[in-house]
């Protein structure tokens, strides 16, 4: 119950970091990237491609794949962008170039197509045709790099049958950088020399950032620069120019150039980067009102869940013992997702039963080189009425001297039964079924204790979650459908559709978690139990109460121990004794509980590996009060590394470099 902000960010900070591993870094990028193509007199198009690469890792080399001819059902003989008439014949004359200096100092690659290559190779490269989603010619380029390192490489080709005759123009359009693309660009630079010198109409299109003066006609030359071209970024120039010079080109259209559709498609695409800067602004929206929807929610869950708690002001103490509810109730009222599955509540419990007189607690101190330890045994007082204890004190007895989850009794199985518990810690550590099913039993008590004394979540609550979630997915849908300008929404929508049922997710994990309040019975029994944790904390008043007698210091200890600061208020209690006079060797092997109680944190720990780890360890208290083992938490780590996604947009006639590793 005593639920915090803390508690809620941490929840918040590990989904956020769980949801991230949707995205996958690159390990390299371009920083720079020059394109000079040559339109000839037959319809191709020389291309030489300079990249300057930059690797975050160590790699054999690179991938180049060069798409010139895809097919999809549907797909029309027209001008827009994926027509098949814009679709290549072939590629040939390819040649490769590398360097670890710059362009000027390069040394040709030698194709070893016929040969076999191998990792660790340099300086040579292989071609292979794929024809899996189009055509294409895949140079597989040999050069090693270390990471932090750059690479310098020069790719020469002819793409065939580029160019499109009408009867009065000729029309070029290629696309230079494909959706595809597995890489972050810095910059782009791409020329285009057309064969005439007069009437050029050039157009580019790309969704990344163009420079202000960044697209330029200069007689026959078409110039445009890009910058910040992200994954999955196409780039794309289209010119239509006389075609008085083109004689032999093999693609050609018996009609006269359509500058009127020309023109609307050009406007269209123009709306659309617009549309696009705009949606990636509703995304920011989207994500901005996700985050609001997760504070609105938490506020209103705190609300709930605290309405009915008196509040307790600074100077507001409860110094007395509590005793109407079991040590279990407790632990309920104060770690409500937790309850009977608290490893706190194992030692409170211990040092309950030792009080209590059900189990005896023996500390024996052991010489090491270094320094004195104690080990404690343990063993279970058969005269006492073992029947009347709750079934979750039979159930942990059971577990802990009879190696079995089980709520039936049976003293003969008590009797001469007496280890040494850090010993048993280990044991229990080893056997996975046995923790497990202990384990689950506690879960059950904790969500049958959950019933009894809370009360459900609020309709009206579920109801908000339930329109905020609406009101986040109408936006997103309306941001897909409606207003982004992408072809291929499929992605997207999959996308949202998972993201938003994570949000879900953990939204109503916060609010089955804190929206929850205790029913009116419960109430004045947990603001005492606040009261006890303040005034126990506050160990000046305790001391006022000195000298104070052994019996109710250890049933404080058990409420200290509940509350995870029996380290705390055991050592004060051992220093306190030590001003009095006595040895802590008599304080430790007279008075177990102050050892376990310093040591309460490393105790909680061999408590919690019970659940059957086999890396588990014991307690080992250490002597001195200092030391111990501390908690140990399980580590998520999500590792995003050599993850590639290929995907193949209609729109998309490159696809650009693929990574492999050494």
């Amino acid at each position: 119950m005593m639920c915090n902000i803390k508690k809620i960010c941490l929840i918040l900070i590990v989904s956020v970091m769980c949801f991230s591993t949707a995205s996958f870094a690159a390990e390299y990028k371009v920083e720079d990237y020059r394109i000079v193509a040559d339109v000839k007199e037959n319809g191709s198009i020389d291309v030489v491609e300079y990249l300057k690469y930059y690797f975050d890792e160590s790699m054999n080399g690179v991938y180049r794949d060069i798409l010139y001819k895809y097919t999809f059902s549907g797909q029309k003989n027209d001008m827009e962008a994926t027509s098949l008439r814009y679709q290549a014949s072939g590629i040939n004359n390819i040649k490769v170039s590398t360097s670890d200096v710059s362009f000027e100092n390069m040394t040709v690659a030698s194709d070893m197509s016929g040969g076999t290559t191998s990792n660790g190779m340099s300086n040579v490269y292989s071609i292979s045709d794929v024809t899996e989603n189009g055509y294409r010619r895949n140079i597989k380029v040999f050069t090693p790099v270390d990471s932090n390192e750059y690479k310098y490489v020069k790719y020469e080709y002819t793409i065939k049958d580029v160019i499109v005759n009408y009867n009065d123009y000729a029309e070029f359009y290629w696309n230079f950088v494909g959706a595809d693309l597995q890489c972050y660009i810095d910059n782009l630079d791409i020329i285009v020399n057309f064969p005439e010198s007069t009437n050029l109409k050039a157009y580019g299109h790309t969704y990344a950032n163009v420079d202000e003066n960044g697209i330029n006609i200069l007689g026959n030359q078409f110039n445009m620069k890009v910058t910040g071209i992200s994954e999955g970024t196409a780039v794309d120039i289209r010119g239509i120019f006389p075609n008085s010079t083109m004689q032999y080109v093999a693609k050609s259209v018996k009609e006269n150039y359509d500058f009127v559709k020309l023109e609307a498609i050009e406007k269209k695409a123009a709306k659309d980067k617009e549309s696009y800067n705009f949606s990636n602004t509703v995304w920011i929206f989207f994500i901005v009102l996700n985050i609001i929807t997760f504070i609105y929610i938490i506020i209103k869950s705190n609300k709930f869940a605290s309405k009915n708690i008196k509040k307790y002001k600074k100077d507001e103490h409860f110094a007395d013992l509590l005793d109407k509810y079991s040590i279990g109730d407790y632990s309920s009222m104060i770690n409500r997702m937790f309850g009977y599955s608290d490893p706190n509540l194992i030692v409170a419990s211990i040092l309950d039963l030792s009080n209590r007189k059900y189990i005896k607690l023996e500390s024996l101190k052991k010489a090491k080189i270094f320094k004195d330890t104690y080990e404690y045994f343990v063993s279970v007082d058969t005269s006492k009425d073992l029947v009347k204890l709750n079934d979750y004190e039979k159930e942990l007895l059971n577990y802990i001297f009879n190696k079995k989850s089980d709520t039936k009794i049976n003293i003969q199985e008590f009797v001469d039964n007496r280890f040494e518990l850090n010993e048993r810690f280990k044991e229990l550590g080893l056997d996975y079924k046995l923790g497990a099913k202990y384990r689950k039993s506690c879960s059950d008590k904790t969500l049958a204790n959950d019933k009894k004394m809370y009360n459900p979540v609020p309709k009206e609550l579920w109801k908000k979650v339930l329109y905020g979630m609406v009101m986040l997915f109408v936006v997103a849908l309306i941001n897909i459908f409606l207003i982004s300008p992408l072809v291929d929404k499929t992605i997207m929508f999959v996308s949202v559709v998972i993201g938003e049922m994570f949000v879900f997710v953990v939204l109503a994990s916060i609010v089955s978690t804190i929206a929850k309040t205790l029913k009116d019975e419960y109430v004045d029994e947990y603001n005492k139990l606040v009261g006890l944790k303040k005034y126990l904390t506050e160990y000046s008043l305790i001391k006022e109460r000195y000298p104070i007698e052994m019996v109710l210091w250890g049933k404080y200890l058990v409420f200290a121990s509940l509350f995870g600061i029996a380290d705390k208020v055991s050592k004060e209690f051992k220093d306190e004794l030590l001003k009095q006079g006595y040895d802590e060797n008599y304080i430790f092997t007279t008075y177990p509980m102050i050892h376990m109680g310093i040591y309460s944190h490393s105790v909680a720990t061999s408590a919690a590996s019970m659940s059957g780890s086999s890396s588990s360890g014991g307690y080992s208290g250490g002597g001195g009060g200092g030391g111990g083992r501390r908690w140990r938490w399980w580590r998520c780590l999500l590792i995003c590394k050599s993850i590639k996604f290929k995907r193949e947009y209609e729109n998309s006639k490159t696809i650009f470099i693929l990574s492999f590793k050494q």
